[in-house]
């Protein structure tokens, strides 16, 4: 995403220093002091990373707390910041505003992500029972989780629509993934998420089963 985005900044008419250009592998304090040299006008960022990450705003923030350089709060401050992907943390958003005092977040477009996984995966058995999981802090009422009828779907499993609310350039509105979701009206939460074309039917007994392709370890759905 980065060098697409650099290239898309250049051709109208900024002048973008990607940092990927001066280091290799950079660290934390790299990164924050390269953009103390540079003062930019515009940081791309994602709000939040991986276990590791160097790069992530919130990690760049921590870091630059913790060593004391307040380095972006200078380049931050009075600044609109455009988000995408998963919603941004609550924590990240109150330090953004009250601490940082920049003058906008833009909750703009993008997806909301739900992960089915089994509770047990190993090499030689890859059935079980998939499990809803999210590594992110969803807010409640960030979303609206419903089912949709689906004949063909094992009960209690349905297909069901998710519709992100605060997309202010793109909203998400009853978006199907196409997997099948255990889903909880009442807590609006989708309990457990699974592919639907790794259900089977047991010609015997009549019963579903899923059933995992051995080079998968997880069900992903992104919206």
């Amino acid at each position: 995403m980065g060098p697409v985005a650099a290239l898309g900044f250049e051709r109208l008419g900024t002048s973008t220093i990607p940092y990927w250009k001066h280091f290799k592998n950079p660290s934390s304090e790299e990164i924050i002091s390269f953009i103390g040299e540079v003062k930019p006008d515009m940081v791309l960022a994602a709000p939040h990373g991986p276990k590791g990450a160097t790069s992530a705003l919130d990690v760049l923030l921590a870091t630059d707390q913790q060593n004391g350089t307040d380095i972006l709060p200078n380049c931050l401050e009075g600044k609109t910041i455009l988000t995408g992907g998963a919603p941004m943390a609550r924590r990240l958003i109150e330090e953004l505003y009250d601490t940082i005092k920049v003058s906008c977040i833009i909750n703009g477009y993008g997806n909301a992500h739900t992960t089915g996984f089994i509770r047990k995966i190993n090499r030689e058995h890859k059935e079980g029972d998939p499990e809803f999981s999210s590594d992110m802090e969803i807010p409640r009422g960030y979303w609206i989780v419903n089912s949709i009828s689906d004949t063909e779907a094992p009960s209690p499993w349905s297909r069901f629509g998710i519709t992100v609310l605060g997309r202010e350039v793109m909203p998400i509105i009853k978006y199907d993934p196409g997997d099948y979701g255990q889903v909880n009206l009442i807590e609006g939460t989708i309990e457990k998420i699974c592919r639907i074309e790794w259900f089977f039917k047991d010609t015997n007994t009549g019963k579903y089963c899923v059933k995992i392709p051995s080079q998968v370890g997880t069900c992903i759905s992104g919206v």
